[in-house]
């Protein structure tokens, strides 16, 4: 028994030292402008593959790949319930809240009137309330609950309630918060706010799909994608 749990100890300890060395490798592989190459990245999978790295329990790692490949025009094929386009690949895919915007309000006002008795010490009060509901602020709320998928030519929001589109063709603006991104087209007033796990990730998987939207984008299809 005490051997089995030494060997355990032993195993957890290499193992997580293998991890650490992973981590040190991908944060060495993007070049000056963060791209990473496809072949520096099948360099560093073929060791992964070698030492037995299940990358997929080493979400960061993975992160980066993802990120560092897609400012090259690289992205790992996913799987997607979204219907596609003849010709069309889903390269990312996330959970998300359509958000909206709601005014928060609070009623100002008085009252007056006169107080009239009506006998055995009973007073009754007559008047009017007047006063006016004034905004004092705004609060986002979760509209919808759906997924954001990223295309080679699109994004695409489908939740429970709606569906949004947004063509590369037409996309104007991609703004990036802490928890969330806003998407605006040219075809639509106003721009969609949506709240998601990691808006780095998925507005850098966006931006490289979307330099690329004249050109054919690279599909990496590996396990872990």
């Amino acid at each position: 028994m005490f051997e089995r749990r030494k060997a355990a100890k032993l195993e957890a300890a290499r193992s997580a030292q293998v991890v650490e060395e992973l981590r040190r490798r991908v944060a060495q592989l993007p070049d000056a402008d963060g791209v990473i190459s496809i072949s520096a990245f099948q360099e560093c999978f073929q060791s992964m593959i070698d030492q037995h790295v299940d990358v997929s329990g080493v979400p960061d790692v993975l992160r980066a790949l993802r990120l560092g490949l897609a400012q090259g025009g690289c992205f790992m094929q996913m799987d997607t319930t979204l219907l596609l386009k003849t010709d069309e690949a889903a390269v990312f895919e996330a959970q998300a809240d359509l958000l909206k915007e709601v005014t928060d309000r609070e009623f100002r006002g008085g009252s007056r009137g006169v107080s009239v008795p009506v006998g055995h010490g009973v007073r009754v009060r007559a008047g009017a309330v007047r006063g006016h509901m004034v905004a004092i602020g705004t609060h986002w709320a979760t509209a919808d609950t759906g997924r954001l998928t990223v295309t080679d030519q699109r994004v695409v929001y489908h939740g429970g309630r709606k569906t949004l589109e947004f063509l590369f063709t037409k996309l104007a603006t991609l703004n990036v918060y802490t928890d969330a991104i806003d998407l605006g087209v040219t075809n639509r007033q106003s721009t969609s706010s949506f709240r998601t796990g990691d808006p780095e990730l998925l507005a850098g998987i966006i931006h490289g799909a979307f330099e690329r939207r004249d050109s054919e984008v690279t599909l990496i299809r590996s396990a872990f994608a």
